[in-house]
């Protein structure tokens, strides 16, 4: 097992604007209760970028993805698995039929197909993402030069003691 605070976003994500423009990840996350007030420190050209690896964990998803806001979606849903994957399996089960409920009433797509997809993605954390001990908190999406590009605030996950 492992500790971790939970996030409290003081308003939802999809409605954090200030004036006519969205509020940066950095933004989101110095307004966050969870972090204590201070320099944020970002971690750059770490050896494996966790950007890279939701990306690669997120592939299935994203094939044929026409839209950024597609694919926006469909990342925060692989976000949803990759935090479903880092608590016990015990307690998954709870957690699995909430997260494949949110993301149907997202998409239209049936509950069916969603579960089948969320377990295929669990395996898929754990057949080759297992060594990655990282709780993603939040992530940004946008276009640079037409590519997507992705930021990823992550934390380590604290054993028990």
């Amino acid at each position: 097992m492992s500790k971790r605070k939970p996030i409290k976003r003081k308003i939802p994500l999809k409605q954090q604007l200030i004036g006519d423009r969205t509020l940066t990840l950095e933004e989101r996350l110095k307004d966050s209760e969870t972090f204590p007030e201070g320099p944020m420190n970002l971690v750059k050209n770490s050896e494996e970028k966790m950007s890279d690896i939701l990306l690669s964990f997120a592939t299935p998803l994203l094939n044929g993805t026409e839209s950024i806001e597609e694919a926006d979606r469909l990342i925060g849903f692989a976000m949803a698995v990759w935090n479903i994957s880092m608590t016990p399996k015990v307690d998954r089960a709870a957690a699995i039929p909430a997260i494949a409920g949110v993301f149907c009433s997202d998409t239209g797509k049936g509950i069916e197909g969603t579960l089948s997809l969320l377990r295929t993605l669990l395996q898929r954390k754990d057949d080759y993402f297992s060594h990655v001990k990282k709780y993603i908190i939040d992530y940004e999406i946008s276009l640079k030069n037409g590519e997507p590009s992705l930021k990823v605030i992550w934390a380590p996950l604290i054993p028990e003691a």
